[in-house]
């Protein structure tokens, strides 16, 4: 229970720093880090009601679990941010499970109009964890914000 936050069921922060260490300390894998931030939550939840910024963001964790394998890692990290670490996979299976969340994403937003899930996204990817995980982990949210200001 202290590792699951209660609304989604995503790992939580508390986890994901304790995957972080080992893979920066002790297990050395392949790592492909993806950011996420669920754009205008705030605004939802003025507008319409926290509990309709609630089912946002458990939408977009049912999204997340659906596309991410066994070898990843889903952290709830913020009130509209999630992480995920795919461990021990290539880039080019980084880019394709990158690929498929999109297109679940344009499919959940196509089939259910009033619950639209629009997200700001960024990633990175390393041969190796060990050392420079944390790094990583900093490329891909500041890759995260760089997609948000496009917008």
């Amino acid at each position: 229970m202290s590792y699951l936050d209660c609304l989604t069921g995503a790992y939580n922060r508390c986890y994901l720093e304790k995957e972080i260490h080992i893979l920066n300390t002790k297990k050395d894998l392949p790592i492909g880090i993806i950011f996420y931030d669920l754009d205008n939550l705030k605004t939802t939840n003025d507008a319409i009601g926290h509990e309709f910024g609630d089912k946002l963001i458990v939408r977009f964790f049912n999204i997340l679990k659906d596309t991410f394998t066994k070898n990843s890692v889903i952290a709830r990290t913020g009130g509209d941010e999630f992480i995920v670490i795919i461990k021990d996979v290539p880039l080019n299976k980084v880019k394709a499970l990158f690929a498929i969340l999109n297109e679940s994403i344009c499919k959940q937003n196509k089939h259910n109009r009033e619950l639209q899930v629009k997200v700001s996204i960024g990633y990175s990817f390393s041969e190796t964890s060990i050392g420079v995980t944390k790094q990583f982990i900093n490329i891909a949210d500041k890759n995260m914000y760089k997609n948000k200001q496009s917008k």
